[in-house]
């Protein structure tokens, strides 16, 4: 009797870099990018997180950046986004998101950018484990269900956490 192959269609794991990842020893001075991907929740969210970043933390420029919704963003915005000192890569709230959004992050982190990935309860294992070990703000699983005033409060209290995950402290 002939040997028997048995074929797994399950690819290998990507090896997944887990070096180094940048830090800032503040935030005074520099620059932020913030990534979009169209959640509703998230463009909510970023122009408040934007003049929180500049009026309390000291940061000189923020520029909001649109990728296509569960699409890794292009090259050229990538390249782009890395002018910035630091990025917030976000909504990973989808299976194609939390991919798209783990792809954009882990190659601002490998051009040497401080990165920070918004992603929420239901996603977030699902980017850590393609993204490595990168920072992670892990939002409510329901956020897209969040009325203006319970997005309101959550904008309050981003600034401060992504301050910190990015190496900042308040002025």
């Amino acid at each position: 009797m002939g040997a028997i192959t048995v074929l797994s269609p399950v690819a290998a794991a990507a090896a997944v870099g887990v070096g180094d990842v940048a830090r800032l020893d503040g935030l005074t001075g520099r620059s932020v990018a913030i990534v979009g991907n169209g959640w509703r929740s998230w463009a909510a969210l970023r122009e408040p997180i934007r003049a929180a970043l500049v009026d309390e933390h000291g940061v000189t420029g923020v520029e909001l950046f649109d990728v296509p919704l569960g699409e890794p963003a292009p090259e050229e915005v990538l390249r782009d986004v890395a002018k910035a000192d630091a990025a917030v890569v976000g909504l990973a709230n989808c299976g194609s998101c939390a991919v798209a959004t783990a792809r954009n992050a882990r190659w601002l982190a490998d051009n040497g950018v401080a990165v920070l990935v918004a992603a929420t309860q239901r996603y977030a294992g699902m980017v850590a484990s393609l993204a490595g070990e990168l920072p992670l703000v892990n939002l409510p699983a329901d956020l897209e269900q969040f009325d203006d005033g319970r997005l309101a409060t959550l904008a309050a209290e981003l600034p401060r956490q992504i301050a910190t995950h990015l190496g900042g402290r308040a002025r």
